[in-house]
């Protein structure tokens, strides 16, 4: 268990919210104890952490972008810096810092171009930024020194890495809404190490709810035991770590409370059985903001209502964008998984709706809708200076990217160009729509998720992993920070979850998978491993296997955690996960790790948006996995001897890696 729960202690979530946003790179904070004034004046915190945009792009002059750090309570910031690359059409210039209201603050010299430099580090004193609902904002301006005319090429300029020093120390949180810092901490979630249905729904709930609530940040959630015999859980080792106990019972005070103790409180959610699965409600839709005391009792929870049909506008979906063009804009329009809270994932189509300037006689205007990599639509526009225009996002391209890419283009009349010449204005309506025509793909692979799991999921467990909470608990924060609506897991038997139709995420051993006919891509009995390619294969792996897989079964999507070895095999692959950015970079639909500890990724089948038919496997991958790999049958008309040719012809493609593994393996799609 205290290894999983290591393992687990490392694997990133992610969060924004009713708090703020953040994430601060590398490992977990130390765990030394520091009960008063754990975080010292001038510490130092990443932008991932603190809830930043990771880039602030520059096309044109003379216009505001907008950053915000997000300050801890007691902290104030200094200085703001990063690095300005990707200069370009700024023979000399700089960037001017100024607070919302005009007060200058500083500004960011343009490296001289003629000298071969087009990056340099920066910094800028904020310290006199006010800070407003534990936020300091600020504006940033490009000005371009001589030239400038708009019919000179644009100017192009990246401030990117941002980092901002702090200054103060952290105040102790008083009540329940101040518990959480507006960046994104670490927080330890303490279970009795046999916990009840009621503690694991609410441990998963309260995963997927503070995940959102810090996204795009990502939040770190370790697992840990705590007996139920336990009074306290063990002092935070710093100020940005939070200790949350979880506890079915009626002993304990009931709802949310911050219980005190020193400079180091810690919330407990208590409540017996239904009565303790209320209370993760209050993390969710900013509702902590009104815990400001000590103790909120969530006595029902009703879950939201369905609205009809499955349409949404734009403005419902939060989704805009507009640009000012001359030559050419890009505009990139999120749709988001919200879409599909109302249906099942499919094709889905779009009523888009913009005004823009009108395009004259002798000007050229054009937009172009890209989704994936499909050109899904193009325009001309005229001189209405109104597009009312629909097309189709197929499903496979729907299931996977819910984002829109519009390159609008706007050139004025052959050489009417001057000093006085303005670019087109082109804004998105936010009266356009998006409707979802359920079906049309199989929701299989990495790439089905989140997509699969919105709004509501299973979650079964057949208590042969030790750690399956808090394999259950990484997976869900994985999952979540993908979503921009929260995912609502529901726990449920093991037979109930094999025999529905509803998406699920199972960890199970491979003896259980196998009985109850779950038919994932590779299915293991004894030291027998069933390999669902085209031809399948039989694979016999005397020391087991360990996989994570992402399948379409029953009309719905399946994620399962197995292992016919040892659960241990299992560290290796949630090693891999806390390497990676995000679920978004797994490739295929299975992630395997056996006795060398050496993760791979694998195509298996060709049933989700994403995923690509397999043509062969290499027995060299298994020997990898198992250490001693026996090819027993491959069930293909023409029987062994052509598959052991198509394995000889495909060996040495396959075992070259498409891609360098964070721990020293490769990723290999097939």
């Amino acid at each position: 268990v205290g290894v999983l729960c290591i393992v687990a202690a490392k694997m990133i979530l992610a969060p924004v919210a009713a708090y703020a946003d953040p994430d601060q790179p590398g490992e977990p904070l130390p765990a030394e104890a520091l009960p008063a004034d754990p975080v010292a004046p001038g510490v130092t915190l990443g932008w991932k952490q603190l809830g930043m945009t990771s880039s602030v792009y520059f096309g044109e002059d003379n216009v505001t972008q907008s950053l915000s750090v997000n300050v801890p309570e007691g902290l104030s910031p200094t200085t703001l810096t990063g690095l300005l690359h990707s200069a370009s059409n700024i023979p000399s210039g700089y960037v001017e810092a100024e607070t919302t209201d005009g007060r200058f603050l500083g500004t960011i010299p343009i490296p001289d171009p003629a000298a071969g430099r087009t990056s340099a580090p920066f910094t800028i004193d904020i310290s006199t930024v006010p800070v407003v609902r534990r936020a300091a904002p600020f504006n940033l301006m490009l000005r371009r020194i001589g030239g400038g005319d708009i019919c000179d090429p644009p100017p192009t300029l990246v401030l990117s890495d941002f980092s901002v020093a702090f200054a103060g120390d952290t105040r102790v949180p008083t009540t329940i809404e101040s518990f959480f810092p507006s960046v994104a901490p670490t927080v330890n979630v303490y279970v009795d190490p046999k916990p009840t249905a009621a503690e694991k729904l609410t441990t998963l709930s309260f995963v997927a709810a503070i995940t959102y609530s810090y996204r795009p940040a990502p939040v770190t959630v370790n697992i840990l035991p705590l007996a139920r015999t336990e009074t306290e859980p063990p002092v935070d080792g710093d100020s940005l770590t939070r200790a949350v106990v979880i506890r079915d019972d009626n002993t304990s005070p009931q709802g949310v409370s911050l219980v005190t103790r020193d400079a180091n409180p810690y919330v407990l959610l208590a409540g017996k059985g239904n009565d303790l699965e209320e209370q993760a409600r209050l993390f969710q839709d900013d509702l902590i903001a009104l815990a400001q005391t000590n103790n909120v009792n969530v006595p029902s929870a009703e879950p939201g209502s369905v609205r009809d049909g499955s349409t949404l506008t734009f403005d419902e979906l939060h989704t805009t964008g507009s640009a000012k063009v001359f030559g050419q804009s890009f505009i990139p329009l999120n749709l988001g998984t919200g879409l599909f809270a109302l249906a099942k994932p499919g094709s889905v189509d779009v009523n888009l709706l913009a005004n823009y300037t009108p395009v004259t006689d002798g000007e050229k205007g054009t937009m172009a809708v890209s989704a994936g990599d499909v050109v899904v639509k193009t325009v001309l526009l005229d001189n209405s200076g109104h597009l009312d225009t629909s097309f189709t996002i197929p499903a496979a391209v729907a299931a996977r990217d819910q984002t829109l890419g519009l390159t609008v283009t706007y050139e004025p009349a052959t050489g009417a160009c001057t000093a006085r010449s303005v670019p087109m204005d082109f804004q998105i309506d936010p009266a356009s729509t998006a409707s979802v025509r359920s079906g049309g793909v199989a929701m299989g692979g990495f790439a089905a998720l989140p997509a699969g799991f919105v709004p509501t999921f299973q979650v079964a467990m057949d208590d042969t992993d030790p750690g399956q909470l808090a394999h259950a608990a990484v997976i869900v924060g994985l999952i979540q920070r993908m979503s921009d609506v929260v995912v609502k897991p529901v726990v449920v038997s093991l037979d109930q979850a094999a025999a529905s139709d509803t998406s699920a995420l199972i960890i199970a051993d491979a003896q259980s998978v196998h009985a109850r006919k779950l038919d994932p891509p590779i299915d293991t009995t004894g030291d027998l491993s069933t390999v669902g390619l085209p031809g399948p294969v039989v694979a016999n792996i005397s020391k087991g296997i360990a996989t994570l897989q992402s399948y379409a079964q029953n009309d719905r999507t399946i994620v399962l955690v197995s292992a016919s070895g040892g659960w241990d095999m299992a560290n290796a692959m949630f090693n891999y996960l806390a390497s990676l950015t995000g679920w978004q970079d797994l490739n295929g639909d299975v992630l395997v790790a056996g006795q060398g500890a050496n993760p791979q990724t694998l195509t298996i089948r060709a049933d989700g948006p994403a995923a690509r038919r397999s043509s062969g496997l290499s027995l060299s991958k298994w020997v990898e996995l198992g250490g001693a790999a026996l090819l027993v049958v491959g069930l293909v008309a023409g029987g062994v001897y052509l598959l052991s040719r198509r394995l000889r012809r495909n060996k040495k493609t396959l075992d070259q890696p498409t891609h360098p593994s964070p721990i020293g393996g490769s990723e290999t799609e097939m």
